[in-house]
C-alpha cells in the first residue's frame, strides 16, 4: 500500500482505515447545503472514490434518500473534483453489483443508473472487495466508502488481517457511514478498523447524506468544505 503524504491531524469525527489513511488535516466545516459547499485547499494526485451502498433489508428505509443524495453528489462532483478523478457506485448485500463502474468526473452521467439485483439473504463484506478487485487498474488512490449499518459478515478478524486486506486490494482507506445516531454497529467493525470509527449522519435527509459524501471526499484529499 502506498504511503500517503504529509502529517495527519484529526479534528473531527473521522477515521479512514489504516494508520496513514488521511492526508493533511480535517476541519469539520458543515455547510448548510451540498449545493453551496465547495472543496478548498491544495491537493496532490488523483482519487478513485468507491461508494458502496448497503441495500439489505435493514437499510431499506434509507434507500430513497441515499439515491437522491448520490444524484446530488454526482452533480456536485463535476464542479469540485478533478476531471480525471473517478467515482464508482456499488449496491451490496449478500452479493455486490456495480451501478456505476469507475467513471472519470468529466464523463459522469447526469443521473445514477438504476439499482442492480443483488442477493438479499445476508450482508457480506467479501463481495464488495471482489467488486473492487474487478475494477480496472489505476494509479489513483482508491478509497472505499460503505454506507451501511455495519451488520456485515466476513470482516477481517483483526487489524493485521485488515492491513493485509487493504494492501491486497490497493485501498488507501476505508470509511463506514452510518445513517443514524441510534444504530448500533457491532464490535467486529472497530476490531478490524479501529481508526475507521463510524461516521453518523441523518440518513433520512438526502442533503445531509450528500454533505457526508462530500466531507468524506474532503478528508480523503486533504481538503476542506467551505
Amino acid at each position: 500500500m502506498r504511503k500517503l503524504r504529509g502529517p495527519v491531524t484529526l479534528r473531527g469525527p473521522v477515521g479512514l482505515g489504516g494508520p496513514q489513511a488521511l492526508r493533511g488535516s480535517f476541519e469539520p466545516v458543515r455547510p448548510a447545503t451540498l449545493e453551496n459547499a465547495r472543496l478548498v485547499g491544495a491537493r496532490v494526485g488523483r482519487i478513485r472514490l468507491v461508494l458502496a451502498s448497503d441495500v439489505s433489508g435493514s437499510m431499506e428505509d434509507f434507500a430513497a434518500p441515499c439515491d437522491a443524495a448520490l444524484d446530488m453528489f454526482l452533480r456536485w462532483a463535476r464542479g469540485n473534483m478533478l476531471a480525471d478523478d473517478e467515482i464508482a457506485v456499488l449496491d451490496f448485500a449478500g452479493s455486490s453489483g456495480a451501478r456505476l463502474r469507475p467513471t472519470a468526473i468529466a464523463s459522469l452521467p447526469r443521473r445514477l443508473p438504476g439499482a442492480v439485483a443483488v442477493d438479499g439473504s445476508s450482508t457480506e463484506f467479501g463481495p464488495v472487495l471482489h467488486s473492487v478487485a474487478q475494477m480496472p487498474a489505476t494509479t489513483s488512490e482508491v478509497y472505499l466508502v460503505l454506507l451501511s449499518d455495519g451488520q456485515l459478515r466476513g470482516l477481517p478478524d483483526d487489524t493485521d488481517a485488515a492491513d493485509r486486506m487493504r494492501a491486497a486490494h490497493g485501498l488507501a482507506g476505508i470509511r463506514l457511514l452510518v445513517p443514524g445516531a441510534d444504530i448500533e454497529v457491532p464490535g467486529g467493525w472497530t476490531a478490524a478498523f479501529p481508526e475507521a470509527e463510524p461516521d453518523r449522519f441523518d440518513g433520512n435527509d438526502a442533503n445531509a447524506t450528500g454533505l457526508t459524501f462530500a466531507r468524506v471526499l474532503a478528508s480523503c484529499t486533504g481538503q476542506f468544505l467551505a
